[in-house]
């Protein structure tokens, strides 16, 4: 969980870097030859464009980063895990304490949020209705009301308008 969540931090702040995109990463197979746990798989493309896979150390990434920069990538990373603290079973009421209404169509079961911290970090939940209003499952949001589906955060422009 921990390798993926910085493959996301890494991928979201390539852009604000200027460095080569990180089109998908896996963690090396662990062999017994001792080999370094943190060499991640990275399938990507560079200046000339390569197909090739190549094994690079996450210290190796980190390296070109500038201190400016690896701090943006500690901010990003702790606003992923704290959207990351809201799970299925969870009530709405709790979903509002990381995230705030985006906007847009939406219905009481379904609606996307925008990190109160970021908004252009978004997810997409889907709720069970709980509560006083529960037999018009369509009309008056509850606190109570139960996430069923969480998706995994993503980015997208946050657009006031």
């Amino acid at each position: 969980m921990t390798q993926r969540l910085l493959v996301v931090v890494l991928a979201a702040c390539t852009v604000l870097s200027g460095l080569p995109s990180v089109m998908a990463a896996e963690p090396a197979a662990r062999s017994n030859d001792g080999s370094d746990p943190t060499k991640t798989q990275v399938t990507g493309t560079r200046s000339p464009p390569s197909n090739a896979m190549e094994t690079i150390s996450l210290v190796d990434i980190q390296r070109h980063f500038t201190a400016e920069q690896q701090a943006h990538i500690a901010w990003v990373e702790g606003v992923l895990r704290h959207m990351l603290t809201i799970k299925p079973g969870m009530t709405r009421k709790q979903l509002l304490e990381v995230f705030t209404t985006e906007g847009g169509l939406s219905n009481r079961l379904h609606r996307t949020y925008v990190s109160i911290e970021c908004p252009d970090f978004k997810v997409d939940v889907e709720f069970e209705a709980v509560g006083p209003s529960a037999p018009d499952r369509n009309m008056g949001e509850s606190d109570q009301d139960r996430i069923t589906k969480i998706s995994t955060p993503y980015l997208a422009f946050w657009y006031a308008g």
